[in-house]
């Protein structure tokens, strides 16, 4: 109950803060929790504990590559409103330059 609340609470201060737009609305279903096991302990905090073993997985995942690709380096100044632009604006310009790339291997 409190979980849920919590939940329905977080989502309609999203909502109310239009972090994703004036007038946007977001739909967010809250279902039960499911039960939980908590993991072991050599899995917590593992990338203090185990800094080397998570730098390679950092630099081998393609996370920080994927979010340097869609967001650039340089996000300072980057306001929560301007979210959905931006990535469509990124998902526009990697379609150009995914068919730019397409029309030079056909040619």
């Amino acid at each position: 109950p409190a979980e849920k609340a919590a939940a329905e609470a977080a989502a309609a201060a999203a909502e109310a803060s239009e972090a994703f737009g004036r007038g946007k609305k977001i739909r967010v279903e809250v279902i039960p929790a499911a039960e939980f096991w908590a993991a072991e302990d050599y899995h917590q905090d593992f990338y203090k504990t185990n800094t080397a073993l998570y730098k390679f997985y950092r630099a081998n995942c393609g996370r920080d590559r994927y979010l340097d690709a869609v967001w650039g380096t340089d996000a300072e100044g980057f306001k929560a409103q301007d979210v959905p632009e931006a990535l469509m604006q990124r998902v526009e310009f990697g379609k150009k330059k995914s068919a730019a790339a397409a029309a030079a291997a056909a040619a």
